[in-house]
């Protein structure tokens, strides 16, 4: 028996400097589970050694301190030393000036257009006119920048309340740091498709676990987009207003083409096992086509993050009070944003209805959202300026556009831009987010290594 032992416990060292936990105290804990669970069958030829060893790996047991502490590395997240060590070459400054240069040329073009369009008109007011009459109605601007800041407040508390629930505690500044970046690179990436990876990394930086940091973007967006077509969808059933057959037709694919992310999510959550079996086919395919080389570590490796990922899906799906919190904030956001023609319209000394105005609003977001642009750029103008041009003040649709944009893309960018510089100045994530329950709450869903959870 001692003899089985010791070599137990030479095997167990082996296979723990081949994997990614790498902590000290992992001898000992296979050891006592190996005393007190199995008996395993030591081979001492040579040949058969490597087999035995994977054998030993596919069984042991994953602990808490494995995932909280190496869960990142796992999962392949960049870390903050290898992003400042490899610095930028000439040709990615280059590209980045060529891209930032075209992305200001472009919105400048699309605001050049609307001007070079309505200034033609004789009664198209001049700035000083545009801002006496806002002065008219200052109280209106108010209202615009406390829809705004609502805004904001819903996006922070719905990240907080998801934060706060995994076991990481009350997390305002984090929260509202997610939240106002997530916006900043929604705002300047095409189909606003850099908010969520970046705020996935941003979590993980502030010492969150992978999973975690990984699912709360993608449980919000699930979230939101069933709740901003319902709310959408309710506007237009009971506040109906009439749209160009464009508008009419980018809407109606929005409304198609974005649950569908969700709902495959969902379906996939629901069969783990099909879902470990078609990670297993995607990773052979992988050595099919040499992009992998140990294909038995591959496989145990990208099955073990799906399923911490869907583990961390389902605890939050099943979470009923996070889906209400979440969804109720989602609607207030959504909402919020929805309200801003309305009040400009008011603000520039115009009337309508304001169920009208929001449907408008929408068929606007939706209609815009399909064009491959940084924040909609272009499309989010025309889209504006063909919904509202029968309800604007006259000569005022000009400054109408420029506010709306103004409110729901370059004051996001503005925030994000003084939060990054904020943080370069105090110093990234101070104070970055501990555990504070005993182990993070998804863990009990897991299907891989916990058997004895």
């Amino acid at each position: 028996m001692t003899e089985i032992n010791k070599e137990l416990t030479s095997e167990s060292v082996d296979m723990v400097e081949n994997t990614e936990c790498g902590l000290d105290d992992v001898q000992a804990e296979v050891q006592a589970d190996c005393q007190a669970e199995t008996q395993v069958e030591v081979q001492t030829e040579s040949q058969e050694s490597g087999e035995k060893k994977k054998k030993v790996l596919a069984e042991h047991e994953l602990t808490h301190e494995h995932i909280v502490g190496n869960v990142e590395e796992r999962l392949e997240l960049p870390s903050e030393e290898t992003i400042n060590k490899k610095p930028k070459t000439k040709k990615e400054k280059t590209k980045k000036i060529l891209t930032t240069t075209l992305f200001i040329l472009f919105n400048v073009i699309a605001v050049g257009v609307v001007l070079f369009i309505e200034i033609k008109d004789s009664n198209f007011l001049g700035f000083q006119d545009v801002m006496r009459r806002i002065g008219e109605h200052y109280e209106w601007l108010l209202v615009l920048i406390g829809a705004f800041i609502a805004h904001l407040l819903a996006d922070t508390f719905v990240f907080f309340a998801m934060i706060n629930k995994c076991g990481y505690g009350h997390r305002y500044s984090l929260s509202a740091k997610v939240a106002i970046l997530g916006s900043y690179y929604d705002n300047i990436t095409p189909y606003s498709t850099g908010g969520q990876p970046f705020q996935m990394h941003y979590m993980a930086k502030a010492n969150i676990d992978a999973p975690t940091a990984i699912t709360l973007p993608v449980v919000k967006h699930a979230i939101r987009v069933f709740a901003m077509d319902g709310l959408a969808i309710a506007f237009f059933i009971f506040a109906k207003t009439e749209v160009s057959g464009v508008v009419l037709a980018g809407t109606i694919i929005w409304i198609i083409v974005t649950p569908m992310l969700p709902l495959i999510l969902m379906i996939f959550s629901k069969n783990i096992g099909f879902t470990l079996k078609m990670t297993r086919k995607l990773v052979h395919l992988g050595k099919k086509m040499r992009l992998v080389k140990d294909e038995e570590k591959a496989i145990a490796k990208a099955q073990d993050n799906v399923d911490s990922f869907i583990a961390a899906f389902k605890f939050l799906g099943k979470r009923k009070s996070i889906i209400l919190i979440v969804g109720v904030l989602s609607l207030v956001d959504l909402f919020a944003v929805a309200t801003y023609p309305y009040i400009i319209v008011r603000m520039l000394g115009g009337d309508g209805s304001f169920g009208e105005l929001i449907s408008k609003a929408f068929y606007t977001t939706f209609s815009s959202g399909l064009i491959p642009t940084p924040g909609s750029s272009g499309a989010a103008e025309a889209s504006f300026y063909n919904v509202f041009s029968n309800v604007a003040p006259e000569g005022t649709l000009f400054w109408a556009v420029i506010l709306y944009r103004v409110f729901t893309f370059y004051l996001p960018i503005l925030c994000g831009v003084v939060l990054q510089i904020v943080d370069a100045i105090l110093g990234k994530h101070k104070g970055k987010a501990k555990l504070v329950k005993k182990e993070i709450t998804w863990l009990s869903q897991k299907t891989i290594n916990n058997k004895n959870r």
